[in-house]
């Protein structure tokens, strides 16, 4: 009898351990969403599909870092890669849904495992899927002005105290849909290279105060993102016009305070090291402990 009381209270202490351990620490809820349009041919950037995949395992990294300093049988923490729009061909589809993962879904051994080979599921997934489009050559793009106007709070946000909701956004800069160009005064729904509002900014050294006073930037959205937090990282400027990335750096800092997001920082592409950096840095800064 008293080795029974001995062995439940060791239960009953360690489960009120980890219920301990766990409320120290918020939920994750990461999701990445990728530009797949030409910028990752092969031909035209031949290193960016390994760039993109290497920063990919950074978050991963810092995901599993993450998990493995709480309760992994309590953890409801959530990774995904997405897409806006969704690919047509079903073989990207079903590589989606391997980089879906919500540990709630799963018993304490299931997550336990995925915790030991997220690493590894990530890795082969993304390898498979850029192969997937690079080869078809159907780049399928992002409409991110169309995401931030109608998904962006369904598929990045919780609203629940007890989550951190981060969106990383892999992507060159240049918000461009062929389908989605539109303009209001001196908004846009787009910026391309050879768009005429970027253009005028190139040769200006005074660009700063007339993107200012003349109001230009993204089309204003009716939205309060104050609970989502957003890196993007790979902004990619044309590299004979150095200038492009302040330009682009203003009309989307504009548009994220104008959305309200909570926290955001814009990265230019740079060598993987830097790049790690300053995911690290981010990530320190957005995920802490209550």
């Amino acid at each position: 009898i008293f080795f029974v009381i001995v062995s439940f209270s060791f239960v009953s202490c360690r489960a009120n351990k980890n219920e301990e351990d766990q409320s120290k620490f918020k939920n994750l809820n990461i999701t990445i969403l990728i530009d797949l349009s030409d910028r990752i041919s092969f031909s035209k950037y031949p290193e960016q599909y390994e760039r993109d995949i290497n920063i990919i395992s950074i978050i991963v990294k810092e995901f599993k870092k993450y998990l493995g300093q709480k309760s992994r049988i309590l953890a409801e923490d959530k990774i995904r890669v997405i897409f806006y729009p969704s690919p047509n061909d079903k073989i990207s589809n079903m590589i989606s849904n391997q980089l879906n993962i919500d540990l709630a879904d799963y018993d304490a051994e299931q997550k336990l495992n995925i915790f030991k080979s997220v690493d590894s599921i990530y890795v082969y997934n993304l390898k498979e899927l850029y192969t997937n489009t690079i080869n078809s050559k159907s780049f399928h793009g992002a409409d991110l002005f169309s995401f931030f106007s109608y998904k962006v709070e369904d598929y990045c946000i919780i609203n629940d105290t007890n989550y951190i909701n981060i969106l990383f956004i892999i992507s060159d800069g240049y918000l461009y849909w062929q389908y989605n160009k539109i303009s209001q005064a001196n908004r846009y729904s787009y910026i391309g290279p050879n768009a005429e509002h970027i253009n005028i900014f190139r040769n200006n050294p005074n660009w700063q105060n007339v993107f200012i006073k003349e109001d230009y930037g993204f089309i204003r959205l009716n939205k309060n993102l104050n609970n989502l937090n957003i890196i993007a990282l790979e902004f990619a400027p044309d590299a004979t016009i150095p200038r492009d990335f302040e330009i682009l750096q203003a009309y989307w800092s504009k548009w994220f305070d104008e959305m309200n997001v909570k926290s955001y920082k814009i990265v230019q592409t740079d060598l993987p090291g830097n790049t790690k950096l300053a995911v690290e840095k981010y990530w320190r800064e957005v995920v802490s402990i209550k």
